[in-house]
């Protein structure tokens, strides 16, 4: 009894998927094939399309796991300690001076191997 209620609800799922792919394209289909419309005529019938797909998709096994997915991860976000404005300006202002003299750096190794190569060679 359990395999055949999983078979329909994947069936279930396909149709509603197919639905879904159906509606956004037939959203976007509409938006061009209206094209001598006004703007205000074809991006509310866009989004109305989209917005369909959506809650269709959202009804399919896959969609409440996406869904699912992006409220824990918004309930992450919210948890997540920023850093003050005075600490991002430290960690800038530290990360180009670092930057800058690991350039210098490897300018003077460049020009040291540089001259070597050219002393070695003749050339120089």
């Amino acid at each position: 009894m359990s395999e055949t209620k999983q078979e329909s609800s994947r069936a279930l799922d396909t149709i509603k998927l197919g639905l879904a792919l159906a509606l956004l394209v037939g959203a976007i289909a509409a938006f061009y094939i209206m094209s001598d419309q006004a703007a205000y005529v074809r991006w509310p019938a866009l989004l109305v399309g989209v917005i369909a797909a959506v809650a269709v998709f959202g009804t399919t096994n896959n969609g409440t796991t996406l869904f699912g997915y992006i409220r824990g991860s918004r309930t992450e976000v919210r948890k997540m300690v920023w850093p003050t404005r005075k600490e991002t300006l430290q960690t800038t202002l530290t990360i180009f001076i670092v930057v800058f003299l690991l350039g210098l750096f490897l300018w003077v190794v460049d020009l040291i191997l540089l001259n070597g190569v050219a002393f070695l060679t003749g050339r120089g």
